[in-house]
């Protein structure tokens, strides 16, 4: 909510909207991954011994499962902001389209990592990596701000935040990436099955 005051008092009210918009499309989207990969993650992994191979199994899994999900939604999404930009939309169109597609992917390490914590119950993990992103896009914007940065450098502080955070959840493999090795097709079919319903639930509520 902070981020957002500053935002409102820092910018015009068009370049508030055109953020706002931007934001709101990144949730939306973000809500989709946590209910396809996310939610299954967390329930599946929770049933399991850590450690065990099937608990290995499900997260490697669900890193597959999120790369894919990420790299088909997140380049749908931007060839419809190219497309809206090409066939006469404002020049914010073509901003949407070139910063999506990298930002999507650059998060997914955060939220894999807030996942698998969550499953271990390492609540103080989650916050770290949360106030890591969210603090320094604050830090941010206050630079940006006080220098007289153009609006376009709001993207890329944005995705520096998230380069910020995600990197923490990789040095730290907090994310458990490296279990990618372990992933199998059999247990991404029942985790996307389990995510359809999740992600139907989530967008219907």
């Amino acid at each position: 909510m902070l981020s957002f005051t500053l935002l409102a008092r820092f910018y015009s009210k068009s370049e508030f909207g055109v953020w706002t918009f931007f934001m709101a499309v990144t949730t939306l989207f973000d809500m989709g991954r946590n209910g396809l990969v996310g939610k299954p993650l967390i329930k599946y992994a929770s049933e399991e011994e850590k450690g065990s191979e099937n608990w290995a199994r499900v997260i490697g899994s669900s890193w597959r499962s999120g790369l894919k999900i990420t790299a088909l939604f997140s380049m749908l999404i931007s060839l419809v902001f190219l497309g809206i930009y090409f066939f006469g939309g404002e020049s914010y169109y073509l901003y949407y389209a070139i910063f999506f597609v990298p930002l999507s992917f650059i998060s997914l390490p955060r939220f894999m990592a807030t996942w698998v914590q969550n499953v271990e119950l390492r609540f103080e993990r989650m916050t770290l990596v949360r106030m890591i992103m969210q603090g320094s896009f604050i830090v941010f914007i206050v630079v940006l701000h006080y220098f007289n940065f153009s609006f376009i450098w709001l993207f890329i502080t944005y995705i520096t935040a998230n380069i910020l955070s995600s990197a923490l959840a990789l040095i730290t493999s907090w994310g458990q990436q490296k279990l990618i090795l372990q992933a199998s097709k059999s247990e991404e079919k029942k985790l996307f099955q389990f995510g359809q319903y999740s992600m139907g639930s989530m967008l219907a509520s």
